[in-house]
Parts: C-alpha cells; sequence; structure tokens
C-alpha cells in the first residue's frame, strides 16, 4: 500500500489554566475561530491567509510579548498596532484554554485580542481563541499501526479525466491524468476525485457538462473497478471523493449496481465518538472503501456516503492560472470551517489540493516536485496537521512522498503501545513541582493532555516531564515539574514509539509491564519492550 503515514494529536476542550503559557519560540499567531493568521502590515496587524514565511506572518513569543521585525504585538487603544516591545502596550497575558488554544490579555484590563468579525485584529471584549502553531515543529515518528487520520494517502484529481478509460469532456481538451483508473490503483493512487453528472443514464463522469462528450464513463465501472482491486487486495484502503451534481435516487440506483460494495464500504459508525479506525481494524473488518459527497445533505447518506463537510476539511483548490506564478496560500475551501477545525475526540481529514486551473504537463511537472515544500512551509501550518490525502494532476510527474515523521499538533494522549486503554497520567491532574506521573484508564481529561514541545520537552498544565533530581540511574522516578530548560526534562521520542532522556540515556518505563492504573513511571534503560513503547496522540 502507499500510504505515508503522519502522526497527530486531537485537541480537546478542557479546564482553563494560566499559562506559564507557551515556551518560547517562533510561532504562527492563527485565529481559532477564522484560520487565518495574524499578519503585519505597515503598523497594523490584520488577518491573511496562512502563507508560510512570505507575509510576515512568523512572531517570537517569549512569555510576554510577540515580536516581529524588530517591534511587537501591541495595543493602541482598540486596535492592535506593532510597538516599541519595551512598551507597557506590548505586553500580553497568555491564557491557555486547553493546553492548544490561548486567549490573549491586556495585563490593565478585561481586554482580549480579537480576530473575528473584522480583517484587522483588534483589542476588545470577546472570547477569540489563538493557536500558537510552531514554525519548526519537532517530528516524531507514527505509530506501527496508524489511525485513518494518521495516514496520506496520493490522490488523483478528476481521476477520470484520462483519456483512456472514456470521454470526459468535449474533444477531451485538457485532461488531468493521463492513466486509466485501474493504472491508477496499480500505481499506488489510493484516492480519486470523480465529478458525476446526471444523465438519462444515470451517474456518469464529465468534467463540467456531458454534453457532447464521447463514450463517458458511468460511476458504477468505476467504483466497480476500486472494489475489485479492494477484493484482491485485501490489506489496501481507497477513499473516492464525488463532486456531485446528480440527484439522492439517481445515485442510490448507480451504486446499487456495483457488485460487493457493501462487503468494502465503510459507513463511519462510531467514529465521531470513538476517533478515526486504525489501519489494522479496517483490514480486519474489511470496510476499506471510504466515499465521499460534496452534495448538500438530503437523504442520500442512505446509500453509504458520507457527507464530506462533516469528516474533512479542505483547502481551496486552485493554485492559479495553467502557467505562471502560483498562489501557494493555504486556507479552507469552505469559509465557515477552517482547516484547524477539530471536536472532542475528533479530527478530521486533511485533503490537501496542489493543482492549478487548466493542467499542464511542464507546469505540473514543477509543481509536483515543490508538493513537500509548500505542505510543509504552508499547508501543515495552515491545518496544524500533515495532510492526510495529497490531490495532484499528472500524479506520476514528480510526485514526492512526504516524510514519514510529523509534528504531532496541539496536545494529546499518549498511550501504552501494547495496552491502549491505559495512558500516561498526571495524577489527579496536580500542577505542584513534584507531581507524580503514572499510567491511568485513558479518559480524554485534562491529566493526560501532552505537547511534545519544540524545545525537546513533554509538557502539561504549564510544566514539564522531569526526571526526579535529574537522576541518571535504573528506577529513576519521572514527575512533573517547572519548566527550567536543563536536561532532566529533555526527551526524544524514537521511531520504536520510546521517549528517551538524553542526559541519562534512559527510557521512561512502565515497571514491569503493569496494567495496574496508578503505577508510578521512571525511566529504565532503553530496551525497546513493551514497557517503554507510548502511542503518542
Amino acid at each position: 500500500m502507499r500510504i505515508i503515514p503522519v502522526l497527530a494529536l486531537l485537541s480537546l476542550l478542557l479546564v482553563p489554566v494560566d499559562a506559564a503559557a507557551a515556551p518560547n519560540g517562533n510561532y504562527y499567531l492563527q485565529s481559532a475561530v477564522t484560520g487565518q493568521n495574524a499578519a503585519v502590515s505597515g503598523s497594523s496587524v490584520v488577518q491573511h491567509r496562512p502563507k508560510g514565511n512570505e507575509d510576515r506572518q512568523q512572531f517570537s513569543w517569549n512569555g510576554s510579548t510577540l515580536a516581529e521585525g524588530g517591534l511587537c504585538l501591541g495595543r493602541s487603544g482598540d486596535a492592535a498596532q506593532m510597538v516599541s516591545c519595551s512598551s507597557a502596550e506590548a505586553k500580553w497575558v497568555g491564557l491557555l484554554d486547553d493546553q492548544d488554544r490561548y486567549r490573549f490579555k491586556d495585563p490593565g484590563a478585561d481586554r482580549y485580542l480579537i480576530a473575528s468579525g473584522t480583517d484587522q485584529i483588534r483589542v476588545g471584549t470577546g472570547n477569540d481563541r489563538w493557536f500558537l502553531t510552531p514554525v519548526n515543529p519537532v517530528r516524531v515518528q507514527p505509530p506501527a499501526d496508524p489511525r485513518l487520520d494518521e495516514m496520506t494517502f496520493l490522490t488523483s484529481h478528476n481521476a477520470y479525466a484520462n483519456g483512456v478509460d472514456g470521454g470526459f469532456m468535449f474533444a477531451n481538451i485538457a485532461p488531468n491524468q493521463s492513466r486509466g483508473i485501474v493504472q491508477q490503483l496499480n500505481d499506488g493512487v489510493r484516492g480519486f476525485m470523480l465529478d458525476i453528472h446526471q444523465t438519462p443514464d444515470g451517474a456518469i463522469l464529465c468534467h463540467n457538462s456531458c454534453t457532447a462528450v464521447s463514450r463517458p464513463v458511468a460511476l458504477n465501472v468505476d467504483i466497480q473497478r476500486i472494489v475489485d482491486f479492494l477484493k484482491a487486495r485485501p490489506t489496501e484502503i481507497v477513499t473516492v471523493f464525488l463532486e456531485d451534481y446528480v440527484s439522492a435516487d439517481v445515485l442510490r440506483n448507480e451504486l446499487a449496481r456495483v457488485q460487493g460494495l457493501g462487503d468494502v464500504l465503510f459507513r463511519a459508525e462510531g467514529v465521531r465518538e470513538n476517533g478515526w479506525p486504525t489501519l489494522s481494524q479496517m483490514r480486519a473488518s474489511g470496510k476499506r472503501l471510504l466515499i465521499f459527497t460534496d452534495h448538500s445533505r438530503d437523504g442520500r447518506e442512505n446509500s453509504g456516503v458520507l457527507y464530506q463537510r462533516d469528516w474533512t476539511v479542505e483547502n481551496y483548490w486552485s493554485m492559479g492560472s495553467g502557467t505562471g506564478t502560483s498562489d501557494w496560500s493555504c486556507y479552507s475551501r469552505w469559509g465557515e470551517k477552517p482547516l484547524t477545525a477539530t471536536e472532542t475526540g475528533f479530527r478530521p481529514l486533511f485533503v490537501m489540493n496542489h493543482f492549478r486551473d487548466v493542467p499542464m504537463q511542464g507546469t505540473v511537472a514543477t509543481d509536483n516536485s515543490k508538493l513537500v515544500n509548500r505542505a510543509q512551509r504552508f499547508c501543515e501550518p495552515a491545518a496544524r496537521k500533515t495532510p492526510n490525502y495529497l490531490a495532484v494532476d499528472f500524479y506520476h510527474l514528480n510526485t514526492p512522498s512526504l516524510p514519514a515523521e510529523r509534528h504531532p499538533s496541539g496536545a494529546g494522549s499518549v498511550a501504552l503501545s501494547a495496552t491502549p486503554t491505559l495512558c500516561l497520567d498526571n495524577d489527579k491532574g496536580g500542577t505542584a513541582n513534584g507531581n507524580p506521573v503514572q499510567i491511568w484508564g485513558c479518559n480524554n481529561t485534562y491529566a493526560q493532555k501532552w505537547r511534545v514541545v519544540a524545545d525537546g520537552t513533554i509538557a502539561i498544565a504549564g510544566k514539564c516531564l522531569d526526571v526526579d533530581n535529574g537522576g541518571t540511574t535504573n528506577g529513576t522516578s519521572v514527575q512533573l515539574w517547572e519548566c527550567n530548560g536543563t536536561g532532566a526534562q529533555q526527551w526524544r521520542v524514537r521511531s520504536d514509539g520510546s521517549a528517551q532522556n538524553p542526559q541519562s540515556g534512559l527510557c521512561l518505563d512502565n515497571p514491569g509491564a503493569s496494567t495496574t492504573p496508578g503505577t508510578r513511571l521512571n525511566i529504565w534503560s532503553c530496551n525497546g519492550s513493551a514497557a517503554q513503547a507510548w502511542k503518542f496522540r
């Protein structure tokens, strides 16, 4: 299977705490309401589409100020302005709501940094939250058995517009692909974007219109090809995205013609409550075909399709015209749902579009060679996760794989790999220095929302996972302690799921591979055992 596993953490709404806030470092200041970034424009601070390092969107946070270009984000009346970093108007109190989202408060008044309702960032009353997304994130290895939202799939934009399987528009002008669906499957494509239009013959694959199209292909034909492939390859997962212009009845009738569809169709039952299934779970169930529709809700879900806006986020579909410069900014295709949208216990899949209005092979080859660059500099920070689907034209032209490592964005649980019902736990959610760190039943509470930080620490409640007294011997306990930059608080998450403390060379260890909630954790010689294998979510 050509999948690219990735790692992403769940963001949960929890008890507000005063943030000794985010660790010092360089961040994108991103509105959790609009999904746009704070950007410096002259002396003003405005909201712009996420655009990496090209638009003065990177701020340095030192615990009380947000600096950019020698000045700091501050206040001038009700407006956010760039001011001298030594000014009292440049100071902010960071309030951490859920270990992922912040409110920035004027220290002298009940006023906050506000983004909603205007492109101009301002200061006033309101409940706006902000993400501090690291410019240079820590990247860790994904689990051996990733969830669906921890994998990345090569996706073929307008997969049907290939000129091989049949016609797709008048004179088959401007194909998006040059290989048929079966060849695409054999080449490792696992996501297929298909446009369907209603004709007297049913749901037909055409671009814009089926008028004057010679030999168009019916949807059921390509879905049957995919089902047959999945039956022959029981370890594979495939996703179909329908740009859907047909009635609910036509779609139901079309899918009813596909033999064996029910055997492989994934209906997302329980996903909102329990999160996406793992790769092994999908293989065991056999339900390995997802079909999304962009149609509005009208009852067609009883055919097995999923409403895409309920389950995914997606960036705007075009980088520009067929030639010339391209727009790499990464922002939501659906304005009301930012790329950072999450729910308690559930994180939407991220579809990253990387193509232009008109596919021209020379330009596409160049664009595809820059896919990783755009993903890491623009789209990953904008969505706070690695894409799950990489959609391109002419996928065979310079389409690279993303790195297997991914920064876990936000705060999430850390479960024992061998006993995933047990999690790394800050005893009773305490915040005192020396508070014990233990294993406990996974419960999605504030006491289990850990953050892997760019400075090498693993943090919770504004404090750090710490080796007692900086010990370097087997059996030394770990605890919670004020973050202090010492070697006792440095950790390296390794490919086998272990977390090594470089100062001691020892690993975070569950003594005796205990399954008893409340077992206090320590450090021990790294040995690759189940007692040291963790799943960072």
